[in-house]
């Protein structure tokens, strides 16, 4: 009877020490990690949360709104376990709106993006207009170099020099004009108002000098015009 109890006691403390062993050294926990890339791959949300690995634990990032987040990063809502468990909110990669992204940005499918235009002369870089949505280059004619004295022009009433208007130019092309500058000559496109024309140009009135003319000027059109092209 007593080698039993002995046996009995002696199978106790090991299971005692087995226990206290695996107590010790503990099963792998869930949220165990050597990098954060053990937390990524651990991630079963899909939400693409951002992880830190901090003293061997997978931790995210608590916030309230994607302006406590990195940049081109937000706030991302966690699915509640259940009605009565309280909000959770964490960081993410990538956008969920505009918001999240820098100005000049938008969020399209999780990625900032850059505005597409709306307007070539307020979006656009010099020389270049807004076509379907992207800033594109103008091309022809515009700071295309030409000779202001092949202008040709309508000189409308024979009796009225002042009725002279601008016909066109054997490079610039029919219609336009071209633009004698402080730095040059080159091409301009007809215009109504600034935003006609590409990044960097205005809509400029162009004058001939009529010293019988009111003002001593004749306006022989208005057309696209920079300086701009002269610097590139």
């Amino acid at each position: 009877m007593q080698i039993r109890c002995q046996k009995l006691l002696l199978a106790l403390a090991a299971t005692f020490l087995l226990a206290t062993a695996f107590s010790l050294v503990g099963c792998p926990r869930e949220d165990a990690c050597d990098s954060v890339n053990d937390c990524i791959d651990k991630d079963e949300t899909g939400l693409n949360l951002l992880w830190q690995c901090v003293d061997g634990s997978c931790e995210t990032t608590p916030c309230e709104a994607s302006s406590d987040c990195e940049l081109l990063n937000h706030c991302q809502a966690l699915p509640q376990q259940s009605e009565n468990d309280d909000p959770e909110q964490v960081c993410a990669e990538g956008c969920l709106r505009d918001s999240d992204c820098p100005a000049g940005n938008f969020c399209r499918d999780s990625v900032c993006e850059p505005e597409p235009c709306r307007n070539g002369h307020l979006d656009c870089e010099l020389g270049e207009i807004c076509q379907n949505g992207a800033c594109v280059d103008a091309g022809f004619p515009y700071c295309e170099q030409c000779n202001p004295s092949m202008n040709e022009y309508d000189l409308g009433d024979p009796d009225d020099f002042c009725d002279t208007r601008a016909l066109g130019h054997p490079i610039c092309g029919d219609g336009n004009f071209c633009w004698s500058l402080p730095n040059g000559a080159s091409c301009g496109v007809p215009c109504a108002v600034n935003s006609d024309c590409p990044g960097g140009f205005s809509c400029g009135t162009a004058l001939l000098v009529g010293e019988l003319c009111p003002g001593d000027v004749i306006s022989v059109g208005r057309y696209c015009v920079s300086d701009f092209c002269f610097l590139r």
